[in-house]
């Protein structure tokens, strides 16, 4: 995977400027995926977050730290690590869903794996 687009939605816990002020474009950041085991259905989705010169933590040890593969499965969800990138751009998006009405989405692009020699 050389570059990933992902989209942190807003809620009433977090706003577009919390968003900003936890990420900027050139940041390393770890991308993850998550998605439902054993759901044929399910697809996979992405978010980031800070690195922290480790990589991700695994479930069941957090000091066991990974920047690369399968991260550990909680309550039926499988988390796995795709490296270490940095943000390359970021947008806010206005959207729109019959639940939630009008709300707002940052646009995260990252970059190609720059440490993929890293466990």
């Amino acid at each position: 995977m050389k570059q990933k687009t992902l989209y942190i939605d807003t809620n009433y816990n977090r706003s577009v400027n919390d968003i900003y002020t936890d990420y900027h474009v050139g940041d390393a950041v770890i991308l993850y995926g998550y998605k439902r085991e054993g759901a044929p259905d399910s697809t996979e989705s992405f978010r980031v977050m800070k690195d922290n010169g480790k990589g991700m933590p695994g479930n069941m040890n957090s000091e066991i730290c990974r920047y690369h593969g399968w991260r550990g499965t909680s309550d039926g969800i499988i988390k796995t690590a795709y490296g270490l990138r940095r943000i390359k751009s970021m947008e806010t998006i206005d959207k729109y869903s019959n639940d939630e009405g009008h709300y707002q989405s940052v646009k995260i692009v990252v970059g190609a794996d720059i440490a993929p020699d890293k466990e």
